[in-house]
């Protein structure tokens, strides 16, 4: 006796992911094995084969981490008619390809881009953006979290060539210079509200004895400051310049700092006054939840 069956097409279309999935893993994973067995180091012991070795097979793994995680999004793509962005409804309007930085390097993906088509003026969104936390539309969130803290240390300039000596992601030295400024006016939109709850974060030692609000200045990285005769001379040292940055110190009973928090760096435009109505707010708030400890007004 002969029983026909109909498997249902939402499980054909499961098992066929599937085996696309496992089919993609032994492609990137057979890159890595084939590279491990035809350039084991096996009687080679001289360090300019090591050299090259370890060379190459940080490229190779960097590869496959770029073309999982190229899959990963990809995947991760919504795909629907219509959507609710920010209360209003985006249709469906065309399939493009985009390049993001990863961690790992550059990967183009193909996503679906989405219009207010109430508004002419709009522009289409691309919805795996804001479902991945693309940042800028071109950084994923680890990406951005590792670039924004090298530019940080140094300048664009010198940060690229960081990262190529890395190895890692490259981005360029525009990308770079853009990045902090980016970040910075989506911070500066709401400072005080951020900087509130930071404050409330801030855990106070229970031999905290003195808490003191100062304005202190930090050396930021100056771009341009390796060539520039008149850039480099505004710098001190070479390679930043002075800005303000509001600290809080806190001492036990013998008089040792116990511990230091420091607000964001300001930024250039950034005028004394400025500075001091933040000084102020820290100390309110310290005042007012340890009134014992907060002796110390802005310096």
């Amino acid at each position: 006796m002969r029983v026909c069956t109909t498997v249902r097409p939402e499980i054909v279309q499961r098992l066929s992911a599937t085996e696309a999935r496992s089919a993609f893993h032994e492609r990137v994973l057979d890159g890595v094995r084939r590279f491990l067995q035809d350039q084991a180091m096996v009687g080679k012991t001289g360090a300019r084969d090591f050299y090259e070795f370890e060379k190459t097979l940080h490229e190779r793994l960097m590869q496959a981490e770029r073309e999982i995680v190229g899959e990963v999004m990809r995947a991760s793509d919504v795909d629907a008619d219509a959507i609710e962005i920010e209360g209003r409804v985006h249709r469906r309007v065309l399939r493009s390809a985009q390049t993001y930085m990863t961690a790992a390097g550059e990967v183009t993906v193909e996503r679906w881009l989405y219009k207010d088509r109430r508004d002419p003026t709009a522009h289409a969104l691309a919805a795996l953006d804001r479902k991945l936390g693309i940042v800028e539309g071109f950084w994923t969130q680890r990406a951005a979290e590792q670039a924004s803290w090298v530019v940080s240390q140094m300048t664009p300039q010198a940060a690229e060539k960081l990262f190529e000596r890395v190895g890692n992601m490259t981005p360029s030295k525009s990308s770079l210079d853009r990045l902090p400024k980016a970040l910075g006016d989506r911070w500066e939109a709401n400072r005080e509200s951020y900087e509130d709850v930071l404050r409330e974060a801030i855990v106070v030692p229970d031999e905290t004895c003195s808490i003191a609000v100062s304005i202190d200045g930090v050396l930021a990285p100056v771009d341009g400051a390796e060539s520039p005769t008149d850039v480099r001379a505004k710098a001190r040292p070479r390679g930043g310049r002075a800005r303000g940055q509001p600290v809080t110190a806190r001492w036990d009973a013998r008089c040792w700092r116990s511990a230091t928090s420091r607000e964001t760096s300001s930024r250039p435009s950034d005028s004394a006054a400025g500075l001091s109505r933040r000084s102020s707010r820290s100390r309110r708030r310290y005042a007012k939840t340890w009134p014992t400890c907060c002796r110390s007004g802005p310096t």
